[in-house]
């Protein structure tokens, strides 16, 4: 089985996320002309494909270009070249009254084609798994369309995929998760590492109303938002010549 290089991984999901958000409407063909062309408007990362109609060609499903669209002789196949796996681990909830409850997971969908697209044009055979969207949703549980579960069965269901891809033969599953719930994130990436956190403590803490655990929980994970968004500003000026840091 060869080798699979990680940074190229890291960097082509880095890359996806620059060019997703910032990408420009469509409708938009040029600006004012007080101002700059609009050309100039555009992402500095360019995802380019040679058929972009492709992305749409199985409707919205969430399961189009997966494992289910496979044979299992043909994932018995991309085993055996060393395909990385890509799990898209976002969930179903609310989005106020002008957004679908699927569209973190239509989102982490479209992340996941975008990313085996530039994977594989790099020459990294990639499959991605069927989507995994249940997940914890403490802060919208409260209505309808939000699914949420208790964070033993997100552990649980996640390390038994994890199990499973295992078993199959593969040994490298990059989770791809365009949704943002605090303990959503934090149990995953426990359940990754095999490694207790504060993502179960807050779960636990919520599920028995330990409201000082709620709110120790809540302020460790706004600063973690606000260093997260630091971070991201930072990589916004390294990418794009346009931003500068002042």
């Amino acid at each position: 089985m060869r080798s699979v290089n990680i940074k190229a991984v890291v960097l082509c999901l880095i890359l996806v996320g620059i060019a997703s958000c910032s990408q420009q409407p469509s409708e938009v063909q040029e600006s004012a002309a007080d101002h700059e062309p609009a050309a100039v408007l555009q992402p500095a990362v360019q995802m380019e494909f040679t058929d972009p109609e492709s992305l749409t060609s199985g409707g919205y499903s969430i399961f189009n270009e997966t494992m289910v669209d496979m044979t299992w002789q043909e994932i018995e196949k991309a085993v055996e070249e060393g395909a990385i796996v890509l799990l898209n681990t976002a969930v179903i909830e609310e989005h106020g009254p002008h957004m679908v409850c699927g569209i973190d997971s239509y989102l982490g969908s479209l992340w996941c084609k975008l990313t085996r697209r530039k994977l594989e044009a790099l020459g990294v055979s990639t499959v991605t798994a069927p989507p995994f969207y249940w997940g914890i949703n403490r802060s919208s549980h409260v209505f309808p369309g939000t699914f949420t579960v208790q964070d033993g069965t997100l552990e649980s269901v996640l390390h038994d995929t994890f199990e499973s891809l295992k078993s199959w033969g593969f040994d490298r599953v990059f989770t791809i998760n365009s949704h943002g719930d605090g303990a959503h994130n934090a149990v995953i990436i426990e359940t990754i590492f095999n490694r207790p956190g504060m993502g179960k403590f807050v779960a636990f803490a919520a599920q028995q109303l330990d409201y000082a655990g709620i709110l120790g929980g809540t302020i460790f994970f706004s600063l973690v938002l606000i260093v997260g968004n630091l971070i991201v500003d930072v990589l916004y000026a390294v990418y794009d010549p346009r931003i500068q840091l002042g």
